[in-house]
């Protein structure tokens, strides 16, 4: 059934679509062009509203090739191309940001004022990756890129048996390829928290493969052995004399080449 109110066709009236079989407005007009579909006072353009349904989509939209596209002519971020809320009411009123597309490309998440390309407000960030093949095996990267050539890879790694309870992180560096094919595993962090330079089963605290430059180390602990090193009795008690794999002799107190070592008990 059609209905119309006002005073002409070109007048302030609506037009109102209702169904026959129980009189329900299916969609309205209004006189300034906004479509109402289960709602009589449309208050946008497209105004679609759909209560009761417990158990289905209050819409769908559907193409075979291309699903919907969502535009706004203008770049400026005071203004946004997509905006999902919760808690509001069916005339559009209140609502709290679930998800806020801003017009000059940022996402925020929890948020309406994304200060970068994604910004998430009070919550987490989830990688949930199906890892399959033999262990250890990727569960998982962020890469990075300049322009669509690779720059870094930072992936969480299986190191097994158990899928999930063993793993480990590496961090991959390109050192000059243009297709990532020379990318390397520089840093990798094991299960067990060991950090291996150079290695990727560290099996020390820091396990370095490669030459070590310092300004200056120092080292305690309650126990060592040391190959090339001696305690001397010219040293003061607790540290280890530098010998000649250092490049220096009879070197104890820092200077040199800085090495200290303190975990000698005489």
């Amino acid at each position: 059934m059609l209905s119309s109110s006002g005073t002409s066709p070109l007048g302030t009236g609506k037009l109102v679509f209702y169904n026959r079989t129980d009189n329900f407005a299916a969609m309205s007009i209004t006189s300034t062009g906004n479509v109402g579909i289960g709602t009589t006072a449309p208050v946008t353009k497209l105004h679609s509203v759909s209560t009761g349904n417990t158990s289905v989509a209050s819409a769908f939209i559907y193409g075979d090739y291309y699903g919907p596209t969502v535009g706004v002519n203008s770049t400026s971020s005071s203004n946004y191309a997509l905006r999902v809320v919760s808690n509001v009411t069916s005339a559009g009123n209140g609502g709290n940001s679930l998800l806020y597309v801003r017009a000059d490309g940022n996402v925020g998440i929890g948020t309406t004022v994304p200060s970068d390309l994604l910004h998430i407000k009070d919550g987490n960030l989830r990688l949930d990756y199906y890892a399959t093949g033999t262990m250890p095996r990727s569960a998982g990267t962020i890469n990075f890129y300049d322009r669509g050539f690779p720059l870094a890879v930072i992936q969480a790694v299986e190191e097994g048996p158990n899928y999930g309870y063993q793993s480990g992180l590496s961090f991959y560096t390109n050192p000059g390829s243009g297709d990532g094919s020379t990318m390397a595993e520089r840093v990798r962090i094991s299960k067990s928290g060991n950090v291996g330079i150079g290695s990727t089963a560290p099996t020390q605290a820091l396990d370095v493969n490669g030459t070590v430059r310092a300004a200056h180390v120092s080292i305690t602990g309650s126990s060592c052995s040391w190959s090339g090193w001696a305690c001397s009795p010219t040293c003061a008690a607790g540290y280890y004399q530098a010998g000649t794999m250092m490049g220096a002799a009879n070197n104890c107190n820092g200077t040199g080449p800085n090495v200290q070592i303190y975990c000698c008990s005489f």
